[in-house]
């Protein structure tokens, strides 16, 4: 039994060190860019009071939120320059685990823009 519980702290030791490490090096891990085409964005209140917006795309939706691990603090710049129907390159970290895990964000964070592929599609003018 001495054994036993010996055995279960170390592993347990060791997922904690796994965990620790993932939130991390999350950043270098994970940074992707991508293209997404913007459907909708919303703001958001943590439970904390802080404010932090949702991109939806037609794949996935992602975050827009300052992150202390993602060394982000421009999420309002980053939001300003988002628009409905707009096509954009961007940086993305994050694990997309499609659950809410502990220390972990829910969906990817937005850390950059790369390139503005057009914003806004207007509708054409009529007569």
């Amino acid at each position: 039994m001495k054994n036993f519980f010996r055995f279960l702290f170390v592993i347990i030791v060791i997922a904690l060190i796994i965990l620790f490490c993932a939130l991390l090096f999350e950043k270098s891990l994970t940074e992707k860019t991508v293209d997404i085409t913007v459907i909708k964005i919303e703001k958001i209140k943590s439970e904390e009071g802080d404010a932090y917006f949702l991109v939806y795309t037609k794949n996935e939706i992602f975050e827009n939120r300052d992150h202390y691990f993602h060394n982000k603090n421009n999420s309002k710049e980053i939001n300003s320059k988002l628009e409905p129907k707009g096509k954009y390159r961007v940086k993305v970290v994050g694990f997309n685990f499609h659950t809410k895990l502990p220390l972990f964000l829910e969906h990817r964070n937005i850390i950059g823009m790369v390139e503005t592929k057009s914003y806004y599609e207007k509708e054409p003018f009529e007569k």
